[in-house]
């Protein structure tokens, strides 16, 4: 079985922080939650991009 990165505390540490930010910003969790969500299809798309264009320039 995979051990996990983290531990428990450190993930509760990480969402509470999250969820001080999304106040102090004025935006709901569930927004931000979305907007991580489209950032990584965004980074899902470009990553086989830059590999093509980084064996490109190899040669």
């Amino acid at each position: 079985m995979r051990k996990a990165r983290f531990i428990e505390h450190q993930i509760f540490a990480v969402l509470k922080s999250v969820k001080d930010v999304c106040r102090e910003v004025g935006i709901s969790e569930a927004c931000d939650i979305k907007n991580m969500k489209d950032l990584e299809n965004v980074n899902r798309r470009l990553k086989p991009m830059f590999a093509d264009l980084s064996l490109e320039c190899r040669h």
